[in-house]
């Protein structure tokens, strides 16, 4: 799975491990969970009841159609409200991370945080070192940012005075203060970047890891607001209405030069977000945010992220409908768009991600790359493996390269008692890969064929009933993992 890693002098950190009664050398640093958009789970605070998130498993496999149920069970609850805008009203409020694998619209499958949670919390001393920060993620990264930095100056103050510590201390005679370590997807990154902001809020973090962050935005975010559908189409019509209401989807917005407009790649601006249809002024605020982000260094930082998977690098837009491209286009010394000598046509530039954040987006400097999707990269055995590597200041012990990158392309919905197709790239021959789809259990419920179509290969997979399927695909390292859900035919997603 591992495609190349560049280990930086800045990741020579100092290491602080105790060896505790039970649990091995464990780590005296505290360590903190930022999980990405859609990762928390919210509640409504009168009823205490869930609007985001969900308990168990069964719930994503129930009968009938998944899509209709979301968005009439979820989509009204979490629109934000004027008031709610800047945070101050506590309609909804975090109730932890969402552990188990959960689907939304745009950003699809997240494979959940229960592993990269029991794995790091073997880690720790003690489990009140380990802070599992779920958050309002419909709220701006700013906003969540200074409850970050809130929340890891009383954990730390807390566990600096923790009887555990003050017992190893003792047998050692060793007065070494704890520092904090953040592991970061996705949104979490920029929302630990917010924290940033605040003064002395990253004082006593050593080093951020970052899995997948788009530090420069993601086109899924524009295309979100544009018509509440992915570059596939999502069946969900209320999609755009609620993410026109969301701060923390306009903190998402790509602020590289993403916009085609026939003779150049041009910035987003608030009038142009307005355009495709999002909220202006948000807009405003969150590319001023991300103005005042560039400023702030993260401390240590280690940025893991996901390639090969195709992933919208820019696009343009005709009569107001966006149309995402999954390539960008070469400069030349000016800094304009290169023209083929012989054609005189702009060139393309072929690029890559994991199907969410492209690759330039999800690095500040030199990164390690995965070859998966955005949605399971926290839960990837390699990625846990070697964040837990740099946490106790030790080199892998296996080799980290890796064969080629297999790239993963499955719509995100279709009827159920149909056939569905996948397209699998960057393999030579059908069996450099094997497939597999499995349901939400680990279950398997067919092998695809694989049939040559041009460059690629083309799966068929049958869709028997309603319900999520995961596709599995492996070069002999850890499976691509993605999912498309089957929706009843009798029900009216589609139409």
């Amino acid at each position: 799975m591992l495609e190349h890693e560049r280990l930086g002098d800045e990741r020579e950190l100092p290491l602080l491990v105790a060896h505790s009664k039970g649990r091995g050398n464990a780590v005296i640093d505290m360590i903190v969970i930022v999980p990405g958009i859609m990762g928390s789970r919210l509640i409504d605070t009168k009823t205490r009841k869930s609007v985001w998130g969900v308990g168990r498993i069964g719930a994503l496999k129930a009968a009938g159609n998944i899509l209709d149920k979301w968005a009439a069970g979820r989509l009204a609850d979490l629109v934000v409200t004027d008031e709610e805008r800047d945070g101050a009203a506590k309609r909804l409020a975090p109730d932890g991370l969402i552990k188990e694998p959960v689907w939304g619209p745009t950003f699809r499958m997240n494979f959940g945080y229960r592993q990269l949670a029991d794995e790091l919390g073997e880690l720790v001393l003690h489990p009140d070192a380990l802070l599992e920060f779920a958050y309002d993620w419909r709220l701006s990264v700013e906003h969540n940012g200074r409850l970050l930095a809130e929340a890891i100056d009383r954990r730390l103050a807390t566990w600096r005075r923790h009887r555990a510590l003050a017992e190893w201390r003792r047998s050692r005679r060793d007065t070494t203060e704890p520092r904090v370590v953040i592991v970061a997807h996705s949104m979490g990154g920029l929302v630990a970047r917010a924290a940033g902001t605040h003064a002395g809020a990253l004082d006593s973090v050593r080093t951020v890891i970052t899995i997948g962050t788009p530090f420069r935005g993601s086109v899924d975010a524009a295309t979100m607001l544009n018509s509440g559908r992915s570059s596939v189409g999502l069946p969900v019509e209320h999609a755009r209405e609620l993410a026109i209401t969301l701060p923390g989807l306009h903190d998402l917005l790509p602020t590289y030069r993403c916009l085609f407009t026939g003779d150049d790649l041009v910035a987003l601006d608030p009038e142009t977000v307005a355009a495709l249809g999002g909220d202006s002024e948000l807009a405003r605020e969150s590319f001023a945010r991300h103005a005042q982000l560039a400023s702030v260094r993260l401390p240590g930082l280690i940025s893991l992220a996901g390639t090969h998977q195709p992933t919208d690098i820019c696009f343009r837009v005709d009569a107001g409908v966006l149309h995402a491209q999954r390539h960008g286009y070469e400069r030349d010394e000016a800094g304009g768009l290169a023209r083929d000598a012989v054609t005189g046509g702009f060139i393309p530039m072929k690029l890559h991600g994991d199907g969410t954040v492209q690759w330039q987006s999800a690095r500040l400097a030199d990164a390690t790359g995965y070859v998966q999707k955005h949605g399971a990269l926290q839960a990837t055995r390699s990625v846990i493996r070697n964040i837990q590597a740099q946490i106790e200041g030790r080199t892998l012990g296996e080799g980290l390269g890796g064969r080629a990158g297999i790239g993963v392309e499955l719509p995100e919905y279709a009827p159920a008692g149909t056939v569905t197709t996948a397209r699998v790239s960057g393999a030579r021959a059908a069996g450099d890969f094997s497939c597999v789809v499995k349901d939400l259990d680990g279950a398997v419920l067919e092998y695809p064929f694989a049939r040559r179509d041009g460059d690629d290969y083309v799966l068929d997979i049958t869709l028997d009933k309603p319900g999520i399927h995961v596709l599995e695909v492996s070069n002999g390292v850890e499976p691509v993992q993605d999912a498309v859900v089957a929706f009843g035919l009798d029900d009216h997603a589609a139409s």
